[in-house]
């Protein structure tokens, strides 16, 4: 009887409902507890319930500053008192129980079944390596919608249905994987997008999501795994329609959420309908989204299929699934704030100002190995002995508890430069993110101190003898009253000052002029003001200096450049005053360059009343010539002498007009002269009185 019941169970297993496979996540515990169905989301523990976490132990406090740091302890940067206050809610985080711990890096795996349900998950035996699941790539056939389907009764054992299995792998493209030999290629090709329509045009549903929400999962271990069946007939007629059951069942103690059946039906095979609905991929894929499997549960599909072509064939179906667990964290977070007072916000040079320092954790965790580094500007010293060329202090802590306040010693230092000092102090740990803006203080403190600042505007350029305007701007920027001050400017030897200024005195010796005594109060300014005359052609440079009392000096130099110009000078005169008609008399034109530059390009033009008329020149090679109408008549009496190109210095040319009269009344003849520098024409006249003779 024994051999018999054995000999049944052996046939039993070999010709049994098929060979079925599960994939496993995580490690199953020794003993599979009753299944327990998934609370729901507003059953999930909430997350502003943090589980108490146990209290930080307490670390040393170090008595110096970092090892190998270049800063140094400030003299009286210390602790004053340090009184630990607990954190709220300290006590009763102290008391709290372990959590468990649980390492991500280790991963095992449920063994692969021989087509029956083991009672009990396999010894702590190494699993061999599991396929990695491929995050990145997205399923290429989303459902429009998740079914409901019902649960579905298990089937019964029929002989005359064929069972056959495709291999479960962890790949999102539902292709199964070859097994260890690697001798059985894939039947199924890797599953693609419709032509013309994307993956998010087919309706997402939870078996689209790559990453689970944390209130879909449990905390702990969790085993999830599927078995897939395709119990079909082992025979068919051609053009039959036959239906075939795909048995997707979860053994496991997890659910299995985002479960997709795929199933590329082979050539010989034409699709009639599914229960339920089916999603069309492209060729022959079959695509159905079940959802969620709850452990303990199965699912079925119902496919119709009508057999087109004879000869044997394989029908394989491929099914993903996506699992997860959970654990839980509670975060506390310290916060440092440095405060700082000063003595007092103005401070004399020379004398001392106190910085009264403070750390206080604000947050509700402990801060780590505190470290307060305090930085003097350079204007400040706090050990004029031995102080660090970067003026940066430091001094460390330790730890400091939710609430903890830490009042350091006076930090004293002296005041040796004027303006705006500061003490810049900033508190850091391990444990608090850098460059939080209460963890940084900065404390500005004006070192009052008078100032001297002395500007002198002229003028740039200036032509030969002519006089300069000088302004002068005497300025205390600084914030005390500066005394005495005193004010001298060096006149140069070929300037010649014009008059001195009220209140000044010039010395013909030294060339200097200097201004009497007089006081400048904080941002206050005196104005003062000179003229000299220009000499020669050269780059002048005049100094203005201001001293006053504490050492106050202030200078400044100013540069005029006096360039040459070509000074015409014309003139004028007749020989004969009074004339009758027709009788003659001489204008004689004498031009001459009276300036420090040679003139270019001379015009001599003229123009008489209609009392004379020119009857000869002189002076140059070309007589002078009158300006013409259309009709060659002259012109309103004017007349051109040909250009002179080049008159240098101190040169005079000396022209001749001889006229004749031709009426009485009072003859006048006007002489005009421009050259390349100067716009305006410089002009003479010269006039004769014409007489009717006596008897004529």
């Amino acid at each position: 009887m024994g051999r018999r019941f054995i000999f049944l169970v052996v046939l039993a297993l070999t010709v049994g409902f098929g060979v079925r496979m599960t994939l496993a996540q995580g490690e199953a515990p020794a003993s599979l507890p009753p299944v327990e169905a998934l609370p729901a989301p507003a059953e999930m523990p909430s997350p502003s319930s943090p589980t108490p976490a146990t209290e930080l132990p307490s670390r040393a406090t170090p008595t110096g500053g970092a090892p190998g740091s270049s800063a140094k302890k400030a003299p009286g940067l210390k602790p004053k008192s340090v009184q630990a206050q607990p954190a709220p809610g300290a006590g009763a985080r102290a008391g709290a129980a372990p959590t468990e711990s649980f390492d991500p890096s280790v991963t095992k795996e449920l063994a692969v079944g021989d087509g029956t349900m083991p009672s009990a998950p396999p010894p702590a035996d190494p699993a061999p390596p599991q396929e990695v699941l491929d995050l990145g790539s997205k399923n290429p056939f989303p459902a429009p919608g998740a079914p409901s389907p019902s649960e579905t009764p298990a089937p019964t054992r029929d002989a005359d249905v064929e069972r056959s299995q495709a291999p479960l792998a962890a790949s999102p493209t539902g292709v199964p994987a070859t097994g260890p030999s690697g001798a059985e290629n894939n039947p199924l090709p890797a599953a693609k997008e419709p032509a013309g329509q994307s993956s998010a045009s087919l309706a997402p549903n939870e078996a689209d999501e790559l990453v689970l929400s944390p209130e879909r999962l449990r905390t702990g271990v969790q085993s999830a795994g599927l078995s897939v069946e395709v119990k079909g007939p082992a025979t068919l007629n051609l053009n039959t329609p036959a239906t075939y059951k795909i048995i997707v069942s979860n053994p496991g103690t997890a659910d299995a959420i985002g479960v997709v059946v795929r199933d590329a039906l082979p050539p010989e095979l034409e699709f009639v309908s599914s229960q339920p609905q089916e999603q069309r991929g492209p060729d022959t894929l079959l695509v159905w989204h079940l959802g969620t499997v709850r452990a303990g549960s199965k699912q079925e599909i119902l496919l119709k299929v009508k057999p087109t072509k004879t000869g044997p064939f394989d029908h394989a179906v491929t099914v993903t699934m996506r699992s997860g667990a959970k654990s839980r964290t509670t975060v506390y977070q310290p916060k440092l704030r440095v405060e700082q007072s000063v003595t007092s916000a103005k401070v004399l040079k020379g004398q001392t100002v106190e910085y009264r320092i403070s750390v206080t954790n604000t947050g509700d965790g402990p801060a780590r190995d505190v470290i307060v580094r305090a930085k003097l500007s350079p204007g400040l010293r706090a050990d004029a002995s031995g102080s660090s060329d970067q003026n940066l202090f430091e001094l460390s802590l330790g730890d400091l508890l939710p609430n903890q306040h830490v009042a350091l010693d006076p930090l004293v230092a002296d005041a040796y430069l004027g303006g705006e000092q500061f003490c810049k102090v900033d508190v850091t740990s391990p444990d608090v993110a850098p460059g939080a803006e209460e963890a940084r203080s900065t404390k500005v403190v004006t070192v009052i101190e008078p100032k001297l600042a002395v500007r002198m505007v002229g003028p740039k350029e200036r032509y030969t003898d002519t006089i300069a305007s000088y302004a002068i701007a005497v300025e205390n920027p600084g914030t005390a009253k500066a005394n005495n001050v005193r004010v001298q400017v060096t006149v140069p030897v070929n300037a010649q000052l014009v008059k001195p200024p009220a209140g000044s005195k010039f010395d013909i010796q030294s060339r200097r002029l200097t201004w009497d005594a007089f006081p400048v109060e904080p941002l206050g300014k005196v104005n003062l003001g000179f003229e000299v005359r220009m000499g020669g052609p050269r780059l002048y440079e005049l100094t203005v200096q201001a001293v006053g009392d504490q050492g106050l000096n202030a200078k400044e130099i100013t540069t005029t450049d006096v360039i040459p110009l070509a000074d015409i000078a014309l003139e004028i005169s007749e020989d004969r005053r009074v004339i009758d008609v027709n009788q003659t008399t001489t204008f004689t034109i004498s031009v001459k360059n009276k300036g420090s530059k040679a003139a270019t390009k001379i015009l001599i033009s003229g123009r008489h009343s209609p009392e004379v008329t020119v009857t000869k020149t002189a002076g140059t090679e070309e007589p002078a010539r009158y300006k013409q109408d259309a009709a060659g008549k002259p012109v309103n009496g004017e007349f051109l002498f040909p250009m002179i190109e080049r008159l240098d210095i101190g040169q005079e040319i000396v022209l001749g007009i001889q006229v004749q009269a031709i009426k009485t009344g009072l003859a006048t003849c006007r002489i005009y002269v421009t050259h390349d520098d100067i716009e305006q024409p410089v002009e003479d006249m010269e006039k004769v009185r014409v007489t009717q003779a006596v008897g004529k």
